[in-house]
């Protein structure tokens, strides 16, 4: 189902004065992240797919647990309106690219597979997944909100790597062939990771992690001890980013949106 636009009539923006409330807590690295906007959502999504398309972003945004979907103009956290028929419950989100373009692969309960191309309402029928597929047991997931062991695919030091998030809140980076562990950082959060990305700068690999303790980490493996660059009032369900540094993140509130920086690379020492 998609999300209700009718009960976000009189908010279909995102509000700037509820993203700097609910930051209030919010602890800065040293490039500080703004807040810009927070869209109310319920239930809050616990999948965000941030596409860049043409100068500006699109975000796939989806509840795993129920269904909801939807998709926010990244510039000012509007809802924008699906069209076509009622899909079965989607229970996965992810980037992909195609033909060169950056778009959301969804997957509904039965296994079959559509994609979302920013600027396209519409969700494109992309058949059934060639390989096995199954949705996850209920009762699997860990205490706290988002998905068991969060993990992201990624290329470190000439070789693929999984990094991944555990329920310990440590986040760590292993070999994609034999699962060798390279670099991890211990009890990152307190709690369970609850969502994780892999992102490339000029120094190389960084992993951003949010934990069920609304905390945001970033982290260089083997490059530094890592940044806390962002404390939420409540659990973080799930986060992205753009290349321009825009930072979105799911919490109980919704979704909210912040601008700002990563520190550089010079500016942070330490191992890994």
């Amino acid at each position: 189902m998609a999300y209700g636009i009718n009960r976000l009539k009189r908010r279909r923006a995102g509000d700037a004065e509820l993203a700097h409330r609910l930051a209030a807590p919010f602890h800065g690295a040293p490039l500080p992240w703004i807040p810009w906007w927070t869209t109310p959502l319920s239930p809050p999504p616990d999948r965000i797919v941030a596409l860049p398309s043409d100068h500006r972003t699109e975000l796939f945004v989806l509840d795993t647990g129920s269904g909801a979907h939807g998709v926010l103009e990244g510039q000012t956290g509007r809802m924008v309106e699906a069209e076509g028929p009622g899909l079965p419950d989607l229970v996965d989100a992810e980037r992909i690219s195609l033909a060169g373009h950056a778009v959301a692969l969804v997957t509904d309960g039965t296994g079959h597979q559509w994609i979302h191309q920013p600027g396209t309402p519409r969700l494109i029928d992309a058949g059934r997944s060639a390989a096995s597929w199954r949705p996850s047991e209920p009762g699997s997931l860990p205490s706290g909100p988002g998905p068991a062991d969060p993990s992201a695919r990624a290329l470190f030091d000439g070789r693929l790597v999984v990094c991944v998030g555990t329920r310990d809140g440590s986040v760590i980076v292993e070999d994609a062939l034999d699962g060798h562990r390279i670099a991890g950082r211990e009890a990152t959060h307190d709690g369970p990771v609850t969502a994780l990305v892999a992102l490339y700068d000029a120094s190389g690999l960084s992993v951003l992690s949010g934990g069920a303790d609304g905390s945001v980490w970033s982290w260089r493996p083997r490059r530094d001890r890592g940044e806390r660059v962002l404390l939420l009032d409540g659990p973080v369900r799930a986060l992205d980013i753009t290349v321009d540094d825009t930072l979105f993140v799911s919490s109980d509130h919704g979704v909210s949106a912040f601008r700002g920086g990563l520190p550089a690379a010079e500016e942070r020492t330490g191992g890994g």
